[in-house]
């Protein structure tokens, strides 16, 4: 993988390739970069820490590796003892080196080509949110609605650039989802060690890893409570306030209700304990947060109508306030009922 200072830095699988690895499966997390093993420096790259792990696998041996994680900038010490299996020794479980996106071709007329990209270019960061692997890079533009992104760039010459692109959209998958598309070929490849001192340097702090859930991305508790907040807004700030065109309807599609809850927590408990632990406080934070918007019959709802007695000094007619409750009640037992009918519906076509 990208090597600074010769460390090596990982990545996990993504959807694309070998499936999500949970937070918590393996001991290593997405953009970590390996600065010591064993209390020696790494200056070889993967193919020394290959080595240095591959003699650990086979004595059976605990390793003590020092990281320090690209996105977050946490350093940290972990310790693990290297796989031993067919075509995985001295790999760190549930880890491989992280390849990058080396642009191979440029469509004519496409978004890349009005943006200058040429063949050879490095894409180091979107939206300054470092790429860890061409299949991230692509599940982002292909969600990225089709709004304009900012793309740090490694050119040929050796100077790292900024770059706009305005992803268009492509053919509709076999989902019927609308996905977005820049004209780019990639390739995996391992950019300049010299590109990466400038990189890491000039980027801001971005704990995203994309490679596990949103729900099990941080090491640090409040930092992940944090990110589990943010998740709900980014759903219902487009819904009520400025929004991209289709997006509303892209979000409305995606909603699930209980089924969904339910069967995707089936899923993650079959994955992992720990990843079904988290997927429970991520849904318990997002409901405690829809549960404060100002409707009659969430609990936001009463907290206006205490601020309209504090403010007025008067309370407002019980036959309206019931009245409110019980129209809000109905509203929201059909969206339960929607959602139901629309979660079958959605799992009948995905398994058959």
């Amino acid at each position: 993988g990208p090597q600074d200072d010769g460390g090596a830095q990982v990545a996990r699988p993504t959807s694309q390739d070998a499936g999500p690895t949970p937070q918590g499966e393996g001991p290593l997390r997405g953009g970590d970069l390996i600065l010591e093993i064993d209390g020696t420096a790494l200056s070889g790259g993967w193919p020394e820490a290959a080595l240095r792990f591959g003699a650990a696998a086979r004595e059976g041996r605990e390793t003590h590796v020092a990281v320090s994680n690209l996105f977050s900038h946490e350093r940290a010490e972990v310790r693990f003892v290297p796989e031993k299996r067919a075509g995985a020794l001295g790999m760190p479980p549930g880890a491989r080196p992280a390849p990058q996106c080396v642009v191979s071709g440029v469509i004519e007329g496409s978004p890349a080509a009005a943006a200058g990209f040429a063949p050879g270019e490095v894409l180091l960061a979107l939206e300054g949110e470092p790429v860890l692997s061409f299949a991230d890079f692509q599940r982002r533009i292909r969600n990225s609605g089709g709004r304009t992104m900012a793309l740090t760039v490694l050119g040929t010459n050796g100077a790292v650039r900024a770059a706009d692109v305005t992803p268009r959209p492509a053919e509709r998958g076999p989902d019927g989802a609308r996905h977005f598309q820049v004209g780019l070929f990639l390739s995996p490849a391992t950019p300049p060690a010299e590109a990466w001192p400038a990189f890491l340097a000039g980027l801001p702090a971005s704990p995203v890893e994309a490679a596990v859930p949103q729900w099990a991305r941080e090491r640090a508790p409040g930092a992940q409570l944090a990110s589990d907040a943010k998740s709900i807004w980014r759903v219902l700030g487009p819904l009520v306030g400025k929004a991209h065109k289709g997006e509303r309807a892209r979000i409305g599609k995606a909603l699930g209700g209980p089924v969904t809850i339910l069967s995707s927590m089936w899923l993650w408990f079959l994955t992992s304990f720990t990843a079904t632990l988290a997927f429970v406080r991520f849904l318990n934070v997002n409901l405690a947060i829809i549960n404060l918007l100002p409707l009659p019959v969430l609990d936001g709802g009463h907290v206006v109508f205490a601020l309209w007695r504090g403010l007025t000094g008067r309370e407002l007619p019980a036959r309206v306030i019931e009245g409110l409750v019980n129209a809000f009640t109905v509203l929201l037992l059909l969206l339960f009922a929607y959602l139901c009918v629309h979660d079958v519906w959605s799992l009948s076509k995905l398994f058959g």
